[in-house]
């Protein structure tokens, strides 16, 4: 009677191991089709043909034509289904990127231009135009906006593609059609956006509660928040530029069409940025202007075209440390604006040499993109150090470039 006991329990005992196995090749081979999805969603990077050793850019090709970029630190990734150690991953990358498509954004970590992809972590899907991002400052999340005046704020996890449940996805309704841009507030409490609707709202999100700001006459193109937080500017299809005190309420119409300056900013405004180091403004347009706004007394705001590369000019952005502003355009330019004044063309990062020594020709100059740049962002591993410029056009190609 106990020999039986004793052999059945050996059996059991071995049957459980048997399924263990079992579970545990199963568990590993899902693991590895989950990293050869991944492996298969990497952004490869290509360098350019210069004629230098050092490679100072790359490029990538996108399947959708880009509309908006986003950059962020490194994200922290999930372990379970991490291609690298997370650890590793983290000490190793550089940034994190949000690229949008028509109809979806994909997050990927970025690292050396001596690394021959950007890894993909995570795909979120829109049934919707998507037409801006941008990464929250405190958490791992992501908010896009599309043409039928929806935001979707999204929880990045990491390496989790197939993943259905526990997503923290919240959805709202802001505008009451195309929403141009959007951006966090520096304590990540509001999401302030612009749109066809002519209006500039902000979204509580510790509240989640919405509410309208102010209005502009035309469609509201472009949104930014100052890096101390407390004041906001927006500029649109009317060729206003306003500014806002986020805690006091009050408003500043510091650009006005009908009132003196008329030959500043005579197509709608495109673009608009706070520097982060003092009190002035950047502003680009259709026009193809660039202007500087010095708002350190918004009663009375000087103001002094810095350039004009007559095209129109889409994006513009400041360098983290605040001495240079870079402007893109519809003829693919991208052009780094320089000096106490901001009005020295210090460099164009839309052009390479070409490497023309093999046939003793002079060298050649050849252009990154050949479509609209509407996309621009600067980016690092921790703001300090060095810099990396990420430019991506209509076309579908991403340029990331070492900062000068």
């Amino acid at each position: 009677m106990k020999g039986d006991l004793r052999r059945s329990i050996k059996r059991f005992a071995l049957w459980l191991i048997l399924l263990l196995c079992m579970f545990s090749d199963v568990q590993a081979q899902y693991r590895n089709s989950i990293r050869d999805k991944e492996n298969k969603r990497n952004l490869k990077l290509y360098p350019f043909p210069t004629g230098d050793n050092k490679i100072q850019r790359q490029w990538a090709s996108f399947p959708q034509a880009i509309p908006a970029l986003a950059a962020s630190r490194p994200l922290k990734l999930s372990s379970n289904l991490s291609i690298q150690n997370p650890e590793e991953d983290k000490k190793r990358s550089i940034y994190s990127i949000g690229i949008a498509g028509v109809s979806y954004v994909r997050i990927y970590q970025g690292y050396s231009l001596e690394e021959k992809e950007l890894r993909f972590v995570e795909q979120f899907n829109s049934p919707n135009t998507i037409t801006d991002l941008a990464f929250h400052p405190k958490k791992q999340m992501i908010a896009y906006s599309d043409n039928l005046g929806n935001i979707t704020l999204r929880e990045i996890k990491g390496y989790k593609t197939l993943r259905k449940l526990n997503s923290h996805v919240r959805t709202k309704r802001i505008h009451n059609g195309t929403i141009h841009s959007i951006a966090f507030t520096p304590d990540g409490r509001y999401l302030i956006s612009g749109g066809s609707d002519y209006n500039v709202r902000a979204w509580d999100l510790l509240a989640d509660q919405t509410h309208t700001l102010y209005h502009h006459k035309n469609e509201v193109s472009r949104v930014t928040v100052s890096s101390g937080g407390d004041l906001l500017a927006s500029a649109g299809y009317d060729r206003q530029i306003i500014v806002y005190n986020l805690k006091s309420k009050d408003k500043w119409l510091i650009r006005s069409p009908d009132e003196g300056n008329p030959h500043i900013h005579t197509n709608w405004i495109t673009d608009l940025a706070f520097s982060p180091k003092d009190s002035r403004i950047v502003s680009v347009g259709y026009d193809g202007q660039v202007v500087l706004w010095d708002i350190s007394d918004l009663k009375k705001v000087s103001v002094k075209p810095i350039g004009n590369i007559n095209t129109a000019i889409l994006r513009l952005r400041f360098n983290p440390s605040g001495d240079s502003v870079v402007t893109s355009g519809l003829d693919g330019r991208i052009i780094e604006w320089s000096g106490g004044d901001l009005s020295n063309k210090s460099n164009d990062y839309s052009q390479y040499v070409m490497d023309t020594k093999k046939n003793g020709t002079n060298p050649l100059l050849k252009r990154i993109h050949y479509g609209a740049v509407g996309s621009l962002v600067y980016t690092s591993r921790d703001g300090k150090g060095e810099n990396y410029l990420i430019s991506a056009s209509n076309k579908g190609i991403l340029v990331v470039q070492k900062a000068k």
